[in-house]
């Protein structure tokens, strides 16, 4: 059953929109599981607190990571900026960082932490963007995209911590680089896998090209190998595109991978912002039973959240996660998968 939004199948929904009709008439490859998401509750809205305790007006929550710690925390890192027009906006990056008790629920409360990795002048990082963190080894690592001056080799960079609180970065710059703004690291490690893999947006060619997901494989989370590209967009150019946020789930012989802004207009008039995109608003999910790579024809679903990620609490419940330009902070939805 395909999944509904707002009373409309996922196919009634599509074919309101010219451009979307002619997705809708793609054959797609339906898994015999499909998924219902709940409704979005604002869980943490981001910036420095007053005197009062109180977040400032205006500002969002862009792509983040949940990871619970040794400490019985759950943590969330993620971008937080001002809205534009907002000021006084930040002078440097850095990653926000709250913590809870509950990822849900009544004993939910995230409060925010000093914020950490702030941009390092001396490895000429001009973002710090989009992290994901995983425990390995005794030690959690994060992985963030700390961009640079050549936005055709932009990096991935890693850092490590023993207690989710103090970040150092490892190296002496990026595990590696790629291009055109190669960015929104996500890491996984199949069920009984040595191998751990690296998802990230891309494009086709360090110049520009289509809109791809590629991934690399580490067995050590150090040391990464060549590229290849498991997902590939039609649509072309250098810097935001329709395959940015890529996360990725192994669930009983399925790959499943969320990736967005989708529907995807194509690149933003010059000056205008991501967000003004109307897709901006909007996540494809695909699935795939030929291991970790899609197409086009493995569409099973859309939700309608930006940079989402899907987060699984201690009791086995799934949610899914909605932040963004002008969105006013980070919500959570409840996300049931299908029988």
């Amino acid at each position: 059953m395909p999944i509904r939004r707002d009373g409309m199948t996922r196919r009634e929904w599509l074919a309101t929109t010219p451009t979307m009709a002619i997705a809708a008439c793609l054959p797609v490859r339906r898994p015999a599981e499909a998924f219902r998401i709940g409704r979005f509750r604002k869980i943490y809205e981001p910036g420095p607190r007053d005197a009062k305790g109180k977040p400032p007006r205006g500002w969002h929550l862009n792509d983040h990571c949940f990871v619970r710690g040794h400490d019985g925390l759950w943590h969330m890192f993620g971008i937080a900026w001002t809205d534009p027009g907002v000021e006084p906006a930040p002078t440097a990056a850095f990653l926000e960082h709250a913590t809870s008790p509950s990822l849900v629920g009544p004993e939910a409360n995230w409060v925010r932490r000093e914020a950490v990795l702030p941009l390092a002048g001396d490895r000429f990082e001009t973002v710090m963007w989009a992290p994901h963190v995983v425990s390995f080894e005794g030690q959690y690592h994060m992985f963030v995209a700390t961009g640079g001056p050549d936005q055709t080799r932009w990096g991935i960079t890693r850092a490590t911590s023993p207690d989710l609180m103090s970040w150092t970065r490892s190296g002496d710059g990026p595990s590696f680089r790629d291009g055109f703004q190669a960015r929104d690291p996500m890491v996984v490690r199949a069920p009984g896998s040595n191998s751990w893999s690296l998802y990230y947006t891309a494009t086709e060619h360090p110049e520009g090209g289509r809109h791809v997901v590629a991934c690399r494989t580490s067995t050590d989370l150090a040391r990464w190998g060549d590229r290849r590209v498991v997902f590939s967009d039609e649509h072309r150019g250098t810097a935001f595109g329709p395959t940015e946020s890529p996360f990725v789930v192994g669930r009983e012989g399925r790959w499943y991978l969320l990736i967005g802004p989708r529907p995807y207009g194509g690149p933003p008039p010059a000056g205008a912002s991501q967000h003004t995109q109307p897709g901006y608003v909007g996540t494809d999910v695909f699935a795939s039973r030929d291991g970790p790579t899609w197409t086009g024809e493995d569409l099973v679903g859309h939700i309608p959240a930006h940079a989402a990620e899907l987060v699984q609490d201690l009791d086995g419940r799934w949610y899914v996660s909605h932040c963004g330009v002008g969105q006013g902070g980070l919500h959570l939805a409840s996300f049931e998968w299908g029988s």
